[in-house]
């Protein structure tokens, strides 16, 4: 039986304000969040001296032929080294849920 909607049209009717003002909020308190920062960007833009971007003729003029060369194979590593870790991730997370799951069987036993 899937108790699912039954439990969400309970909640529903315990408080039908929450489930339409808490994204209304929170979804007002984000777009101030963002003016504030594009305000605080545009006002401070003028004293501050920022660069964006680069110039692809000046990077390609400091790449010596050899960097080039090894570009490929320093890249192949690092993505090794990536997948290696997302590896462990994982294990460590699966051996922490079947703790987790081991703990709440025996206390529910």
């Amino acid at each position: 039986m899937n108790t699912l909607p039954l439990l969400l049209k309970r909640e529903y009717w315990e408080h039908r304000g929450g489930m339409l003002w808490s994204p209304v909020w929170i979804t007002g308190v984000f777009l101030l969040i963002t003016v504030l920062g594009i305000v605080t960007a545009e006002v401070f833009s003028g004293k501050v001296p920022v660069h964006t971007g680069f110039s692809l003729d000046q990077l390609r003029n400091q790449i010596s032929d050899g960097d080039l060369a090894n570009a490929g194979q320093r890249r192949i590593g690092c993505c090794d080294k990536i997948a290696d870790l997302s590896r462990r991730a994982i294990l460590v997370l699966r051996v922490l849920r079947g703790a987790l799951l081991s703990g709440l069987r025996v206390r529910g036993g």
